[in-house]
């Protein structure tokens, strides 16, 4: 028997409760003891427990009682319940049976045959709990496939309501039914497909895609359509969201603030607008025998398309109908009324909210530098850039964090974007190439934020020469902990 199999016993005698504690611990079980009913609960409630021996005369709750509710909570349903009683009535054995216990214990209780009881419940237990794993991963393996499918297009969230049939996003019933839309699309897209060879297009397109897709997931929405350099996602549809729109801006403003960084590694101008839109859509399987698509269509989709449309670099365009959404949620304070203008295909002309306009030398300030810096990491190993993200993260959960690898992005091209980040961290030994040269290089830009230079070797000559060539600060990786780096970048930072 394992160690690690737990009994509680439950008694408002302390000579019973020890009593029992020391047969049970004779076998190599550990006990716990509980001296009421409310007590007896908050324990089970608590977890670790694989069997409960239970007094009926208790004190407020009796054994019956505290036996339904053990029962009756589908957390501890599965724990075995042996009632222990000085009755020996065939109506209160009725009672235990119906209040769900497993098995019964005379008192005063015999050492033999309470231990072989309790071994034989444990054991029965333990082939209850592994033929659930066992179950458990079947359903996980059958499931794998449509997870994987449903995941592509749906959140993570809303797949596990699907598959636990709490939602049927899929019907084959067209409906409608209110939606905020969201469409986002590349600017400079023409220009850069002619400038950037095949394979970087797509890798950029990809790029962008994992993005776009996560902050949509992120935020509880549903990627409906990828389409050449845009997307089309949707919000309260097919699942119903409180708060869709602003579930919706949020997904379309971290958008914004991590393709930044990304279009500023590229030798090309490119930026990201998008267009919001809420109102009654239609959505359904849409196309022929040979190719469906499930989808949206409506008036309000295609004005979401055309608002996208509109929008310029870093923008955000909103129609009036989501704007009142946002305002009514208090989520429109940085929105700014444009002049009405005449959409295509519509006679009246649309009132306009512009949200989150970015200049072309900006960076995007959409959460306080306080609450999300944005940070550059440079090193040449993977996992030692992931260690100083977590670190980071450690301090700020939303901080901004863009991951450079020297091998495969290369030294920053004189397009970079330095001014987009607030702060550097950089590796002083870059594979087969210097930090310090990288330092010296970078220092170069304008807009150079913040370096801070971090290594696991080398020594004072190295801080020495990393400050002349202009670094903020050195820092060793040596014993470096997430609140060392913290208490350094914010001293950076200011």
């Amino acid at each position: 028997m394992s160690d690690a199999l737990r009994v509680l016993v439950v008694d408002d005698s302390p000579d019973n409760r020890d009593l029992i504690a020391l047969h049970l611990t004779d076998i190599g079980l550990e006990v716990s003891q509980a001296e009421s009913g409310e007590a007896a609960l908050l324990a089970v409630r608590g977890g670790g427990i694989d069997l409960v021996v239970l007094d009926v005369m208790l004190p407020n709750l009796s054994g019956f009682d505290v036996c339904r509710r053990i029962k009756g909570d589908p957390d501890s349903a599965m724990i075995p319940v042996v009632l222990a009683t000085a009755l020996d009535g065939r109506e209160d054995r009725v009672r235990g049976i119906e209040a769900g216990a497993s098995d019964f214990l005379t008192k005063p209780v015999n050492r033999e045959e309470l231990q072989a009881r309790i071994r034989s419940l444990l054991a029965l237990h333990q082939s209850r709990k592994e033929l659930e794993a066992r179950r458990l991963l079947g359903v996980q393996q059958r499931e794998l496939p449509m997870r994987q499918i449903l995941g592509r297009y749906l959140s993570p969230a809303v797949v596990a309501r699907v598959l636990a049939g709490e939602a049927d996003p899929l019907a084959t019933r067209s409906e409608r039914s209110h939606a905020v839309v969201l469409f986002a699309d590349l600017r400079g897209f023409t220009a850069m497909s002619e400038q950037l060879a095949a394979d970087d297009v797509v890798k950029l397109l990809n790029q962008f895609f994992t993005i776009a897709t996560e902050a949509v997931h992120r935020h509880g929405g549903t990627v409906f359509n990828l389409m050449g350099d845009a997307l089309m996602a949707g919000f309260g549809v097919p699942i119903p969201q409180e708060n869709a729109a602003v579930s919706c801006l949020a997904a379309a403003r971290e958008m914004i603030e991590r393709t930044w960084p990304l279009f500023a590694r590229w030798p090309v101008q490119i930026g990201l607008g998008a267009g919001i839109n809420a109102g009654e859509v239609v959505v359904g399987n849409i196309g022929s025998a040979q190719r469906m698509d499930y989808t949206l269509i409506g008036d309000t989709v295609n004005i979401a398309s055309r608002l996208c449309s509109r929008a310029t670099q870093g923008e955000i365009l909103v129609s009036e109908a989501a704007y009142l959404e946002l305002e009514r949620n208090g989520a429109a304070g940085d929105a700014r009324r444009l002049p009405a203008v005449a959409l295509k295909g519509r006679a009246a002309e649309t009132v306009l909210y512009s949200i989150g306009v970015l200049g072309d030398s900006a960076a995007p300030a959409m959460m306080a530098r306080s609450e999300a810096p944005r940070i550059l990491i440079i090193d040449d190993s993977a996992e030692e850039r992931e260690l100083l993200e977590t670190f980071i993260r450690f301090a700020w959960p939303y901080a901004r964090v863009t991951l450079w690898d020297p091998a495969t992005d290369g030294l920053p091209t004189s397009n970079f974007k330095a001014g987009a980040f607030d702060l550097i961290l950089l590796d002083y030994l870059l594979g087969t190439q210097s930090g310090l040269v990288w330092l010296k290089y970078l220092k170069t830009f304008a807009d150079c934020p913040p370096i801070i230079l971090v290594t696991g070797v080398g020594g004072e000559m190295v801080a020495v020469e990393a400050m002349r060539l202009g670094a903020a600060t050195y820092l060793s990786k040596v014993g470096l902990t997430p609140e060392s780096l913290a208490a350094a970048l914010r001293e950076t930072l200011g």
